[in-house]
């Protein structure tokens, strides 16, 4: 055949280059559709974490759930099963064994995700063993390096109450001798608490535990919809002077502090003040501090101490404010200021 001749036409050609853009349109649809999906599968996991109120630790760790869920089972699979609770906790248990179960803070972090997934009452505060539910999950200690991943499984006693748990990593409780231990729960409205125990080994995994400490609040989970305004006044100890109120605006809060942002550079102003009497370094132990806040038209004053003051950006510091003690009013506050803004947790 003369290459030079024009190849004789026929249909089978037609059906052949048809076939073939019919097979490439069908996988970039089918690529697109799967792509499609998986999107909406993280989308679902951003959901929940916006849904349930994660802070930004616990939404990361969740996310690096995801992403571990997506390498381990296919589309399909995760199709059938993210919407059913019990496969979704078993995967999230299976997760956790396999990647965080001997690091601390991720421990804490995964209770904090379980008690936000599972649970839908005691969102509050807890005040006693009344407020803890049966099956919820707890971390318990027995110092930084020996804890572990329990629940609830019983409360007992009419008068003086006790916990029954079943813990999975029960060989931390191995030679130590005085039996007492620390165990930390979440609620996710207002934070964590810890709470020190006696306990007794009933069976390999499964101890009984007796309160020795009231509930204590270690860290404050403040849920605000907007910024949160005051103002703060600090009065030399020695010097006999004091600042004009300061305005300040702050966004989350503490049982121990908070963070404070100023409307003006407030360590300039105060080594202004010092110069005046010749001194150019700012100790924070010569300071008293007060701060006032305003919150549902209802002021109340703080006391306390400055940590120190960084400046973050242009024209913006960060003031770090410590409570000198923990004053009986903030709480009641804080906690009514959050009953009146309970976010609607709903299911997963």
């Amino acid at each position: 055949m003369n290459i030079l001749d024009w190849p004789e036409f026929q249909i089978a050609h037609v059906w052949i280059l048809f076939f073939i853009v019919s097979i490439i349109t069908m996988i970039f649809v089918i690529l697109y559709y799967l792509n499609n999906i998986e999107k909406r599968i993280y989308i679902f996991f951003l959901s929940i974490s916006k849904k349930k109120n994660f802070n930004i630790k616990e939404m990361e760790l969740f996310l690096e759930f995801y992403h571990y869920y997506k390498q381990k089972y296919s589309l399909w699979k995760r199709i059938k099963e993210i919407r059913n609770k019990n496969i979704l906790k078993q995967r999230l248990f299976e997760w956790y064994f396999d990647k965080l179960q001997y690091d601390k803070e991720s421990t804490l972090s995964f209770m904090r995700i379980l008690r936000h997934l599972l649970f839908k009452h005691h969102l509050l505060e807890i005040m006693s063993i009344n407020d803890i539910e049966i099956y919820e999950p707890v971390v318990f200690f027995i110092n930084e390096k020996r804890f572990s991943l329990g629940f609830v499984i019983s409360i007992q006693g009419k008068h003086e109450k006790r916990m029954i748990i079943n813990i999975f990593k029960p060989d931390i409780l191995n030679q130590n001798k005085n039996k007492e231990a620390v165990i930390f729960f979440f609620r996710p409205t207002t934070g964590d608490y810890k709470l020190r125990v006696k306990y007794k080994i009933i069976k390999q995994d499964i101890i009984k535990v007796v309160p020795i400490s009231d509930f204590e609040v270690v860290s404050f989970r403040f849920i605000s919809t907007e910024k949160l305004f005051g103002s703060i006044v600090l009065k030399h100890k020695r010097l006999l002077f004091e600042t004009s109120e300061i305005a300040f605006y702050t966004e989350k809060f503490s049982l121990k502090g908070i963070k404070i942002f100023p409307s003006i550079n407030l360590k300039s102003e105060l080594l202004s003040l010092l110069k005046e009497q010749n001194l150019n370094k700012i100790n924070w132990d010569d300071y008293d501090v007060k701060i006032q806040i305003t919150l549902e038209n209802r002021s109340f004053s703080l006391d306390g101490t400055i940590k120190d003051i960084y400046k973050q950006e242009e024209n913006c510091y960060l003031v770090l404010f410590n409570f000198t003690e923990e004053q009986a009013n903030i709480k009641e506050i804080f906690m009514n200021f959050i009953k009146n803004h309970d976010p609607k947790i709903g299911d997963l």
